[in-house]
């Protein structure tokens, strides 16, 4: 019995494994170079993908893939290899990660990373588990197994997606011409685990040699939406579309516009990555992760309108968001976004919590709630990214870029966000959303007395 007990749960794995600390390396290395690629590629299509239920899992897999890479690459630096500087893999296998994102179209690009690189890299996770160390390397393998399942998730669905969106036969053969160009190149890169090459950068970051290798890439200037579910309208025909709607329906509109609009700032997120490729490795991640908030900021308001018997679609969009800050460059656009957008709606936010509370919306008001805390951090991104990355906490600067941005808004209108005031412009009388929510509520309309003044009036502020 007692040699029962001390041998009960015994570790009956052999040390051993073939790989040393340097093949490892290299091979991780790739494995990160990989991940980062296939982020940094669906960042570069987010906004050109019209299908928008695919646009929303793009999203999440967006920051999942960031997050893969971003543990492989903790990984690597506990492998220290080479100390104080870091590893980028050879130019044959970075040419084939470039190649994935120059697809020519976006459904060629998805069948590219879910039919041809993720499935490699599940193939190659599993051939390194069995081959290191099973103990001596075994954060590796919590990382590589956790990595796999995600993307067996993926595929999973993108592969039912791509099966719906290549019925027709033209379509088929053109995403099949390119998935079999892209096995091709995979064998002439050497593939993943073959005797992989590495190169020693001399900068600290991953992220260095990024912009001297991408191919020309050209930003889209309007965020695709599918156009048998969705059209357009600009800004003032939207207000013109909403002042004669009843209380339920100017509701419906606002979760609408705030569902698409939410989106437009995940591509512009992902867009903005792509585009600034001399960005440390952490601005990369903390895009993935605005990109992700963004997309659960969408599904949020979609539920809310789909609740009220609304349904997406149902309403033309208002196309601002993205298209007018995607003509700025990138300090004057995250300062728009982040430290004048992002930042004047947190009050906003607050006071949709505690107004649609006071209406008894207790879920609506729990929503806004998260919603602004994610808020919070992008302000937060801005501040890291535009003030002291960019501007080098230089005095008067970030002022100065906000005065531009105020300026450029004057002279172009405010059209990136969704109007909570709906009359046109001109007209006076209470119509924000507590007089929509009175005249939807009325039983509740005397504890909205109880909310401030002040967020009463940061009621008729815009979520942008």
């Amino acid at each position: 019995m007692a040699t029962e007990v001390q041998q009960y749960g015994l570790d009956t794995r052999k040390l051993g494994g073939y790989y040393g600390v340097d093949r490892n390396a290299a091979i991780l290395t790739r494995f990160r170079d990989a991940e980062f690629h296939s982020m940094l590629g669906q960042m570069a299509w987010l906004a050109q993908i019209p299908e928008w239920e695919i646009k929303k899992q793009t999203g999440r897999y967006i920051h999942d893939d960031a997050t893969h890479a971003d543990q492989l690459r903790t990984r690597l630096r506990e492998l220290r290899r080479p100390p104080r500087r870091q590893l980028r893999s050879a130019k044959e296998f970075t040419s084939f990660l470039w190649m994935v994102e120059q697809a020519p179209d976006h459904v060629s690009f998805l069948a590219g990373v879910y039919r041809v690189l993720k499935p490699k890299l599940i193939s190659a996770y599993h051939h390194h588990i069995q081959r290191t160390d099973p103990i001596a390397d075994e954060p590796t393998i919590k990382v590589l197994e956790r990595i796999i399942e995600d993307h067996e998730k993926h595929i999973r669905y993108m592969d039912g997606a791509l099966q719906l969106i290549t019925s027709e036969a033209s379509v088929a053969h053109r995403v099949s011409e390119w998935v079999t160009k892209l096995e091709d190149a995979f064998i002439e890169s050497g593939g993943l685990i073959m005797d992989p090459q590495v190169i020693v950068l001399e900068s600290d970051d991953e992220t260095a040699m990024l912009s001297s290798e991408a191919p020309f890439w050209t930003p889209a200037t309007l965020a695709a939406r599918d156009p048998e579910r969705f059209r357009r309208c600009s800004h003032a025909e939207g207000v013109k579309y909403v002042v004669n709607m009843s209380a339920t329906e100017k509701m419906k509109w606002q979760w609408h516009q705030q569902s698409d609009n939410e989106m437009m700032a995940g591509e512009l997120g992902s867009s903005s990555a792509r585009e600034n490729l001399d960005m440390p490795w952490d601005f990369f991640m903390d895009m993935a992760r605005l990109t992700w908030d963004e997309v659960r900021h969408t599904e949020i308001f979609e539920k809310r309108l789909e609740a009220i018997g609304g349904y997406l679609g149902m309403y033309p969009v208002l196309p601002g968001n993205y298209a007018y800050r995607m003509s700025l460059d990138y300090p004057m656009r995250a300062t728009d976004l982040h430290l004048m957008g992002e930042a004047r709606g947190q009050l906003a936010l607050l006071a949709r919590r505690e107004t649609h509370g006071a209406f008894g919306d207790d879920l609506s008001s729990k929503m806004f709630d998260y919603i602004h805390a994610d808020e919070d951090k992008h302000v937060h991104f801005g501040k890291i990214w535009v003030t002291e990355h960019l501007l080098e906490n230089e005095p008067g600067r970030a002022k100065q870029l906000l005065e531009e941005v105020l300026h450029s808004r004057d002279i172009n209108g405010d059209v990136t966000g969704v109007p909570f005031v709906t009359k046109p412009k001109g007209e006076t009388g209470d119509d924000d959303i507590a007089s929509i929510l009175k005249e939807m509520f009325p039983e509740k309309a005397a504890e909205y007395d109880r909310v401030s003044p002040s967020l009463q009036e940061a009621l008729k502020r815009a979520l942008d």
